[in-house]
């Protein structure tokens, strides 16, 4: 594979972990049915987080520490 290609792939990966991070942000720890009573129905989209989740500081599209701590060990 070439150089180009792999830095391609490579950062396809990241984006897509960052944009999946993101839209799943506003239901980390929250259970299925948390998830209907907070949104009515399964989030699909960027939303922000209900008031009183641990992220309800962050704007709608937000990644977390998750991604941070990928891209701290893609650095390394």
């Amino acid at each position: 594979m070439n150089p180009d290609e792999l830095r391609n792939r490579c950062v396809g990966a990241i984006l897509g972990f960052a944009i999946g991070d993101a839209l799943g942000m506003p239901v980390e720890f929250l259970s299925r049915e948390q998830i209907r009573r907070y949104y009515g129905k399964p989030v699909s989209g960027f939303i922000k987080a209900h008031p009183g989740h641990a992220s309800d500081f962050l704007p709608e599209g937000s990644y977390t520490d998750n991604t941070q701590t990928m891209l701290a060990t893609a650095n390394a």
